[in-house]
């Protein structure tokens, strides 16, 4: 099988009429997505594999166990790693008559009764997360992707979640656009305010990089503050209106889902304690490095 039949056949089942997939779009996405650390991870891994190779090949040894566990770890992610994700792709749940029948890497399970479904949702025993609604828990969880950016994708979720409302007796928590906008903005503002929080945290280490190496002089620490001065003031406005946005956020989620007492989405002034308690931090980390180094 070629590999643009291999895309169209695991397209076809993801897409399929009542098969929720277990993994989403989104997720595979990220997957693809390079990153910066992983540049580096990626670099420092093959430096550290070629310098084990290395000392093996002069002190006349035959490859060492961390030389062949590194030589695995690369033939994974050369070879074998896209097979796992193709078969990922596979994985879901499928909404039949009789029941919900999970596709997993066992294959198929016994089926999921609508009933123990209802039952889940009568005792609250669902949540919206980070990148989906969760219904049930265990071997009847059923995991409904936001599917934040991919319009076809979360029409599809919304079609499967609409098919398995027909197969209850009992109302299911909200899963509609207005919904789904706000869990995606609480999505974004987590996400940058863990992007701003890396960002600080790598001025730190430059700024004392830099501070250890340079000579103390009036011209350097002019220098020095105007680079990471900007920088770390500029980080800290955006945790700070990210807090805001979140706080703001919060409250027309309790407003969407008022008639779901038991809907958790954290404690409403965490982007705010964020903020504070990693401005603190900071101040402290460069206070720290200009008195003892």
């Amino acid at each position: 099988m070629s590999t643009q039949e291999k895309k169209s056949t695991i397209e076809s089942v993801r897409t399929a009429e009542g098969f929720l997939p277990e993994y989403s779009d989104f997720y595979f996405e990220r997957k693809k997505q390079p990153s910066f650390f992983k540049y580096i991870l990626s670099y420092l891994f093959i430096i550290f594999l070629i310098c084990l190779i290395d000392i093996d090949y002069n002190n006349k040894k035959s490859p060492g166990f961390l030389t062949i566990i590194g030589i695995a770890v690369l033939l994974y992610q050369l070879f074998i790693k896209k097979h796992i994700i193709d078969h990922k792709k596979l994985y879901g749940a499928k909404l039949e008559y009789h029941g919900i029948v999970k596709v997993s890497a066992y294959g198929e399970q016994p089926p999921v009764s609508y009933q123990e479904i209802e039952q889940a949702v009568a005792a609250g025993d669902f949540r919206y997360e980070d990148t989906g609604l969760r219904i049930g828990s265990g071997t009847q969880k059923l995991l409904f992707h936001y599917e934040i950016g991919d319009s076809i994708a979360q029409k599809h979720v919304e079609e499967c979640y609409a098919l398995l409302q027909k197969h209850l007796n009992i109302k299911l928590p909200p899963f509609e656009k207005k919904g789904l906008d706000l869990l995606d903005r609480k999505y974004f503002y987590e996400k940058k305010c863990k992007t701003h929080t890396i960002s600080l945290i790598c001025a730190l280490i430059i700024f004392f990089i830099y501070y250890s190496a340079s000579v103390r002089h009036i011209s350097n620490m002019y220098f020095l503050a105007s680079l990471f001065c900007p920088w770390e003031c500029f980080s800290l406005y955006c945790l700070s209106k990210n807090g805001k946005l979140a706080v703001r956020n919060r409250m027309l989620l309790q407003k969407a889902f008022q008639d779901y007492p038991q809907v958790r989405f954290g404690w409403q002034y965490a982007g705010y304690a964020h903020f504070l308690i990693t401005a603190l931090l900071l101040i402290l980390g460069n206070y720290f490095i200009i008195s003892f180094f």
